[in-house]
């Protein structure tokens, strides 16, 4: 017997909308159609809509140390409210910051104590951790956040071009992901930039001809808005991501 049968809802489905009970048992959909057999609990959904919970990939709710702002327990509770089912919050903004195993634990038992959906966590990348990198992928991490400015916190420091570059070559080791928050201070170093150009010309990178396209003629000069997809598109290739 099914743990649960919710019927006679409006169930969206991805070639279109049915109207049809869903079994479920422990934690997993078992059977979707019409008139299913009984279930120990059954909810009758007769004029509703049965969606997927929804997955928020971003959210920052500032736990531990700024549950004043917004922890998970009404953070998560509004999620739940609005349909969804499973949130990642990001590395910072909570004290401490998720940039080691020892503080993504902290964070993991802090949710657990407080959150009402399913979660995952963002690891950081900062100055001095990357190699923290591995150690937080085997707990977990769905990815690595990473600040090109100022984060706003100075316990979550922005990446330097290096800590970038190295971040970039472990989370390729790793076959996970680096996000990074595209707003930058500054592009790479001269001598750098032009170790990067020399290289990707003399590997006929396709990404030179990106280079080329953004930077125009006259290279960068003061256009800072490409500052960031530059460092991106000469970095990346050269770490192997």
């Amino acid at each position: 017997m099914n743990d649960l049968v919710i019927r006679h809802g409006t169930v969206v489905m991805p070639e279109g909308t049915i109207r049809a009970d869903v079994a479920i048992e422990g934690e997993t959909i078992s059977n979707v159609g019409s008139d299913l057999p009984p279930a120990s609990k059954e909810i009758d959904a007769t004029g509703c809509a049965i969606l997927p919970g929804m997955i928020d990939v971003h959210v920052h709710f500032n736990e531990p140390g700024h549950t004043e702002w917004e922890g998970a327990a009404t953070g998560s509770r509004a999620l739940a409210a609005n349909g969804g089912t499973l949130f990642f919050d990001m590395p910072l903004n909570s004290i401490p910051c998720t940039v080691n195993a020892r503080e993504f634990d902290k964070k993991r038992a802090a949710l657990e104590a407080s959150a009402v959906t399913d979660f995952a966590l963002w690891g950081g990348l900062v100055p001095g951790n990357v190699d923290e990198m591995e150690e937080l992928a085997e707990r977990g991490v769905i990815g690595f956040k990473a600040f090109l400015c100022h984060s706003g916190l100075d316990e979550f420091p922005r990446v330097d071009d290096l800590t970038l570059f190295e971040g970039l070559r472990e989370a390729e080791v790793q076959g996970n992901l680096l996000q990074p928050h595209a707003a930058g201070a500054g592009f790479l170093g001269d001598q750098v930039q032009s170790y990067c150009l020399v290289r990707l010309q003399a590997d006929d990178q396709p990404v030179w001809g990106g280079f080329a396209g953004l930077a125009g003629e006259d290279g960068v000069g003061d256009r800072p808005e490409l500052n960031d997809d530059l460092r991106h598109l000469l970095l990346h290739p050269l770490a192997g991501a």
